[in-house]
């Protein structure tokens, strides 16, 4: 399981989402990366830089992963090209919706998208190789609950990459170990979410 403390995810109001989905269905891929330069998105949701982090990850033809809370799919569209099988679940019907647009122009066959949180997912336990969470602080909740919904859903030996922004750490940390998880590294990334080009082991600042 891998922990990371970062900056938070700008988000798209929902002008800004509805004009990407009408641009998908007016004009194709193109003209929903012009839409999406208008605002000054187009990287954090097209680009593979946002997704550095996944050269970390263990991922072959083979890997079953996970993206909860996928957002617009930045993610989950760009670890599809490295896994054989990829979901995203959201509880925004509207970025399900911009996920899907996006599959069905894009071609992309291994994705898969569902209106769903993580309690409520139609997967049995030991399904996925990997999950991922970005940018969902409040799936800690106060109890950490979801992380062991999470952990039911990894196989023996599946890997979590947790992204978050937080200042208390410690609480973090207390949340986190008391869950089933085994092993648990904490690290920020460098220069910045938008580029994690370094992983920084939080107990070895140093090696910046």
């Amino acid at each position: 399981e891998v922990i990371m403390s970062h900056f938070p995810q700008n988000t798209l109001s929902d002008d800004s989402l509805d004009a990407l989905i009408e641009a998908y269905r007016l004009g194709g891929q193109g003209k929903a990366r012009e839409a999406a330069k208008s605002f000054n998105r187009e990287e954090v949701i097209f680009g593979l830089l946002p997704s550095d982090f996944l050269y970390y990850l263990p991922l072959n033809d083979q890997a079953k992963v996970l993206d909860v809370a996928c957002g617009l799919g930045t993610h989950s569209f760009n670890i599809a090209k490295f896994a054989g099988e990829m979901y995203g679940c959201d509880l925004s019907q509207k970025k399900i919706t911009f996920c899907e647009a996006r599959k069905q122009n894009e071609g992309y066959k291994n994705v898969h998208f569902l209106h769903s949180d993580i309690a409520n997912l139609p997967f049995s336990s030991n399904t996925f190789d990997v999950i991922i969470v970005s940018d969902s602080a409040e799936l800690l909740g106060k109890t950490g609950r979801d992380l062991d919904l999470i952990y039911a859903l990894l196989k023996p030996g599946g890997v979590l990459y947790f992204c978050i922004h937080t200042r208390y750490l410690w609480k973090l940390r207390r949340i986190v170990n008391n869950s089933e998880f085994e092993k648990i590294d904490f690290y920020i990334a460098h220069p910045s979410r938008h580029l994690p080009r370094f992983l920084i082991p939080v107990n070895d600042l140093q090696a910046l």
